[in-house]
This record gives structure tokens, sequence and C-alpha cells, in this order.
């Protein structure tokens, strides 16, 4: 069946977004094969040869966020109480660290724009959404009733989805009432949200649960969302961006990128299981390729395998010094 939907995906039958149907097509190997090479995505590490350094193990670390010399992460095991934590451990390696423990809650840690957020709603954090002060102390930021997901930020205000009622809100990081900016959750609530410097992003299934939509909105409000793009037989994964893209994960068709104004969809890379995970940097994209976790160029020139140590990883961050994940309880590095 998977074979079948694929070739459906690579036929040479293409249609915008504008018309609610887009399927990946003849383009997407076009895109491939007319790629030039990519300064940024020489080699990493040494000669090619990457080695993870284990940076913390403690018990169902599933979420990571980092700061400039920090990684923070945070798990705790769901339905069983007083066991929620959020950890930090240098970036550079050395001790890690627990500072919050045994929270009667599980705990995710998000970084926007140079600040970390916990998620959690229990004592001793005062919110569902808090910030972590300099002297350690924390801020509740005013949310929704429901929970918040997807949370993100720019330079003056937060945003996220609202677990219950499926749409986009925002407030302002100095605080104040939330607002709701985009009515994302027509016609299901999102699966992923993104936040540029100009627009909201997510996506969701469609009402018959048949395939999914990639929405664009202004961020500001007031207008109508976007189809950026709609996939009738896909199986969506994941969702990440860069200053010009989005890519994303699909069970059938594997990478692809998308430009954020519409148009065409690229395929970078098949894999017959592509993972859940998803992160880009300057010149590669970072996900879970067959259960080998692998640094693809944005070009689709090549491949890197990292580690194929990949079972039970839930979350990957990048910057400039390395790649970050959590798998099975632990959190791994790959110095660039």
């Amino acid at each position: 069946m998977k074979n079948l939907r694929r070739a459906l995906h690579s036929s040479q039958t293409l249609f915008s977004a504008t018309s609610a149907l887009l399927l990946a097509t003849a383009s997407m190997a076009e895109g491939r094969n007319s790629a030039t090479s990519l300064s940024e995505c020489a080699p990493l590490c040494n000669g090619g040869a990457c080695t993870p350094a284990l940076l913390a193990s403690y018990g169902s670390t599933v979420h990571l966020a980092l700061t400039e010399n920090e990684v923070y992460f945070s798990g705790g095991v769901y339905p069983y109480i007083d066991n929620g934590y959020v950890g930090r451990v240098s970036k550079s390696g050395g001790p890690s660290e627990l500072f919050i423990r045994d929270l009667a809650t599980t705990t995710s840690v998000r970084q926007t724009g140079g600040e970390l957020f916990v998620l959690g709603n229990a004592s001793p954090l005062p919110g569902k959404v808090n910030r972590l002060n300099a002297d350690g102390s924390f801020t509740g930021i005013p949310t929704t009733a429901g929970w918040p997901d997807f949370l993100t930020g720019d330079a003056t205000h937060l945003y996220w989805v609202d677990r219950t009622d499926g749409n986009f809100y925002a407030v302002p990081r100095t605080g104040g009432t939330p607002s709701m900016v985009a009515q994302s959750s027509t016609p299901t609530k999102p699966r992923q949200a993104l936040v540029d410097d100009d627009s909201l992003y997510w996506v969701n299934r469609t009402a018959n649960n048949k395939g999914w939509n990639l929405w664009k909105a202004p961020k500001t409000g007031g207008a109508a969302p976007t189809l950026l793009l709609f996939v009738p037989a896909g199986k969506f994964h994941a969702l990440a961006q860069d200053a010009n893209d989005i890519y994303f994960l699909d069970y059938y068709t594997g990478l692809n990128k998308i430009s954020k104004s519409g148009g065409a969809v690229t395929n970078i890379a098949y894999a017959d299981d592509p993972g859940d995970i998803l992160a880009v940097d300057d010149g590669r994209i970072y996900w879970i390729k067959d259960e080998v976790f692998t640094a693809t160029c944005k070009d689709g020139s090549g491949d890197q395998i990292l580690t194929a140590e990949t079972y039970s990883t839930d979350d990957i961050a990048v910057d400039d010094s390395g790649i970050y994940w959590t798998q099975f309880y632990k959190v791994w590095k790959i110095a660039k």
C-alpha cells in the first residue's frame, strides 16, 4: 500500500494549493537533480566521523532547549505524580543537575527570544507557562484556559496553540491579556505549529482524516488563513523552517520542502521510515532516516550518518556549537 501511495505522490500530476490539491510530483525529482552543492554542507565532525557525547542521563527525559551556554532538559512519567523535573548541563559537558524535581506534573522546556520557559502546572511553578528569571525564580505568563501547545515567540510576544479550542493565541512578553491571532482549529486542531518574523504556520488533518493541510496566517491577526499545501493522501510526521522555506516529513514521501510563499513541493530525500523529529540549520536538515540519525544537505546532494542509536528519540535542537537530542532517557551531543 505504501508503494502504491508513493507512486501516486511521484506521478506527473501537480495541483496548486489554491485548488486544494497538491501531490509530491515530478517537481520533486527536478528539485533534487538540479540542485547545486551548498558550501555550508561540508562533512560534520572530524573527517566526517561523529562520536556522540553523553551529557546527562535521567529517567524519562523527553524535551530539551538550548541557551547560550547550557542545555536544559525536562521530563516525567505520566500519569505517575511527583516525578516531573527540569535539569541543565553545560554544553561543554560536566556535571548535570536537576534544579526542579518532584513536580506533580510532567514538564517541558522551551527557549525563545533568548529566554527559557518551563511548561507545567504544579507548585512551585506559578502558571502553565513560566519564565525562568536570572535569579532562579519563575514568572507566570498569562495564558488561555486550555493547555498551551507549541510555545514559541518573537522579540515582543509569545505564541501558542490552545489544546482545548485549537486556535493560535499571543500575549506580550511583559504580560497582559492573551488574544486570538488565528482561527487554526478548522477543520481539525493543529498537529504542529511554527512562527517566523511575519507569519504563523500550522499543520492539521483533513476533516475526513485522509490527508493534511499546511496553513499560513499573519501573526498580527485579522486575516483569514491561507492554504499553502494540501496533501490528500499524506501522513504528516514533522515540521521545521528556515528563513525562506518550510520543511516537512511525510510517511509516504519522506523529506520535503515548500517555499513560505507557496508553490511547488521539492522532495529532498525519500525514506521508508522518516521518523518524527526534524531540525534545520544553514546547510543541513537533521532527521531520523530509516532509524538512522542523519544530516542531509538542504540541496539533497548527500547524507551523513550521525548515529544509528535512535531508539526512543523524542526531541532535537541544533545551534552553531552542535546537535543535541534526547534519546532513551539521555541527552546527547555531537559537536559540529
